[in-house]
């Protein structure tokens, strides 16, 4: 980023819990930062704000959704939604603001909908606004292969000719099940597991006993969500 160099995509892969999809919106409000600093988003900018509340214009969200009402793949998104699922989802945006470990699994979502990576291809064709960074973050991105890959070859086409300042980060603890193609088009990065020691700081910090704090760090397996 420094360098203006930038790849067109990500693969930000490793287990469950390491912090993966919370660095992925870390970078994604860095990119558009009014503070123009080099090593993290200041978080108090009105863009920053925006992007980590989930209300960016210019940041989209692709993740596991229930296929609700949609009968073809050229419905609209909104038909997965009920007014239920629609209330569940939104307060689990705001808990994922919150808390950038906890996981959004909405009932009933086993795949990501080809309909959301077509209304991908039409939303990345349209310009930003001052010229922004237009960040596509695509959670449970394994989830695009499965149970088909029809999804994974759409996206394909769009990772073939990405549109400039448009950046693509996927994140999976489950790589393998993505297609050799989409990984052969992004830059992949590995999350390892969370050292035990920071685990452990983070217990204690929290109110947790020196011991209990240790013993739940060790059989998290560095998994940040397990340690809590």
């Amino acid at each position: 980023m420094k360098n203006d160099r930038l790849p067109h995509a990500f693969l930000f892969h490793g287990p469950a819990g390491a912090g993966k999809e919370g660095h992925a919106l870390e970078m994604a409000a860095l990119l558009n930062c009014k503070a123009l600093q080099q090593e993290e988003s200041c978080g108090d900018c009105p863009s920053c704000k925006k992007t980590k509340s989930f209300q960016h214009e210019s940041v989209k969200l692709i993740l596991p959704l229930p296929r609700g009402k949609i009968k073809s793949s050229d419905d609209p998104v909104t038909k997965a939604f009920s007014d239920s699922v629609l209330k569940e989802y939104l307060e689990m945006l705001k808990q994922k603001g919150d808390d950038p470990y906890y996981s959004i699994r909405l009932p009933g979502a086993n795949t990501i909908l080809i309909n959301s990576i077509r209304e991908l291809k039409h939303d990345v064709s349209l310009s930003t606004v001052n010229n922004e960074w237009r960040v596509v973050l695509i959670f449970q991105a394994e989830k695009l292969c499965i149970p088909s890959p029809e999804a994974a070859h759409a996206l394909l086409k769009i990772l073939e000719e990405p549109p400039e300042r448009t950046l693509f980060i996927l994140v999976s603890s489950h790589p393998a099940a993505i297609l050799d193609t989409i990984h052969s088009r992004c830059q992949n990065i590995y999350f390892p597991p969370i050292p035990i020691e920071i685990l452990q700081d983070c217990l204690q910090s929290s109110g947790t006993d020196p011991v209990s704090a240790l013993v739940i760090a060790r059989i998290s397996g560095g998994n940040m969500r397990l340690s809590r």
